[in-house]
């Protein structure tokens, strides 16, 4: 929480944007399963699409981008889903291997 506090104003108020919206959006998949691929590309952007809009805005305000980058959001989202369904492709084998013993179920990429 002190270091929250000791950023500036304006990388507060991305971080508890980006934050909130994540939280708001994950909620909906503690109880949804993952079947379609816009579903699965909703998923994506909550776990990931976010970090890419929230370090844009980041970037952006910090001045080390142009501002034009932290307003790109489909394109930051894009990114995100990127690099998200990377991550769940590489680890495709592992999740599948992961039984879980209770149940037999498999794991699955969330």
């Amino acid at each position: 929480v002190r270091a929250y506090k000791s950023l500036k104003p304006e990388y507060r108020a991305t971080i508890k944007d980006i934050t909130r919206r994540m939280a708001e959006g994950m909620q909906k998949f503690t109880v949804v399963n993952v079947v379609k691929t816009a579903e699965y590309d909703e998923y994506c952007h909550y776990v990931a699409g976010l970090v890419g809009i929230g370090l844009s805005q980041l970037f952006a305000d910090s001045g080390l981008e142009d501002p034009a980058i932290g307003e790109a959001e489909e394109l930051a989202n894009h990114m995100g889903l990127f690099l998200q369904k990377t991550n769940i492709i590489r680890d495709f084998l592992e999740d599948h291997e992961d039984v879980n013993e209770d149940t037999g179920d498999r794991r699955v990429f969330w």
